[in-house]
Order: C-alpha cells, then structure tokens, then sequence
C-alpha cells in the first residue's frame, strides 16, 4: 500500500519536474523574444528559471532513488558475491537515508529562518522560503523512497545483472577463455 502511494508521489513529482522544464522553455522564448525583438527582456526571468531547474533537479531525485537510476561505478558491486553485494547495497542505503534526514533536517531551518526573516529574491520578489523548501522536501521523500524500498526487500532496478542467467553466463564464460 505505501510503496504504490509512494510510486504515486514519485511520478507526480516527476510529471511536476517535467512541467518545471516546459516553463523554463517558455520563459526562456518570450524572454528571448522580449529581448531581441521588442528590446524589453522579463526582468525575473533568469532568476525564476534558476528556481525552476534546481526544484526540478531536486524532485526529480525521488524517483530516480526509488528506481535505483543513480549514476554510480558498480565494478565493486559486480566482484563480490551476492550475499556481500546485498549486505552493500542495504549499508548504501541506510547511509543515504541517513544523510538525506539529515539534509531534511537542517533544510527545514535553513527554511524557517528565511520565511521568519522575510527573504525575498531580488528580481522577482518570490520569498526564498519557497523554491528552498523544496530541497528538504525532496530529501524527506528520497529518505522515505529508501526505507519503502528496503521494507519491501526489492533491488534498485541498475543493481540487476544484465547478464545474469544461462546467455550471460555462457557469455562470461567465452570471454574469459
């Protein structure tokens, strides 16, 4: 049940990131347009892109966590045994959950402290406490993607041997001969 809400939450934010980039293309087109035809670019533009790609970096780390897509060097992880590359892969994965409840933590200071001074942008006049916020947010869930996907005893999906089974095998073993 929680691991469908949390796939639920993951692909929302997704389709929310990938809204963030249309926007970002749209504001960049009437800025460029501002700018070069009419002589009048949109002040706020740079810097409400600038918000836009990192909350769409960040919300989009949720379910590339939960689908195990991270860019990682798994040649360690392939030289062990399996027992081993499980026990890994679990240290791995509490260890961001730990860094990422942590990030969570002080993000959300980092937050109230903006909002209780009343920060805002400098072109756009948008209250920093908002595109921050989604920082600690996005830890908060790739923190929970982690903990569903250890509960649920399932891999990340680039932790899979490609050449696991009877054609892999059979090819391991004609290129090591």
């Amino acid at each position: 049940m929680i691991g469908r809400l949390i796939r639920s939450i993951a692909d929302a934010v997704q389709i929310i990131a990938g809204l963030m980039l249309v926007a970002i293309v749209l504001i960049n087109g009437v800025n460029v347009a501002g700018r070069y035809v009419f002589a009048s670019p949109i002040p706020w533009a740079e810097e409400v892109m600038l918000f836009l790609m990192i909350g769409g970096v960040f919300l989009s780390n949720i379910g590339i966590t939960l689908d195990g897509a991270h860019i990682r060097m798994d040649i360690l992880m392939r030289s062990v045994p399996p027992a081993a590359r499980r026990a890994l892969e679990i240290s791995a994965d509490l260890l961001t959950i730990a860094v990422a409840l942590i990030f969570t933590w002080v993000g959300v200071q980092v937050v109230w402290t903006l909002a209780q001074f009343g920060q805002t942008s400098d072109a756009a006049g948008i209250p920093v406490a908002i595109p921050q916020s989604v920082i600690p947010l996005s830890f908060a869930l790739v923190a929970l993607a982690l903990l569903v996907r250890l509960a649920s005893g399932t891999r990340a999906a680039d932790e899979e041997d490609p050449h696991a089974g009877p054609a892999g095998a059979a090819a391991d073993s004609s290129e090591r001969g």
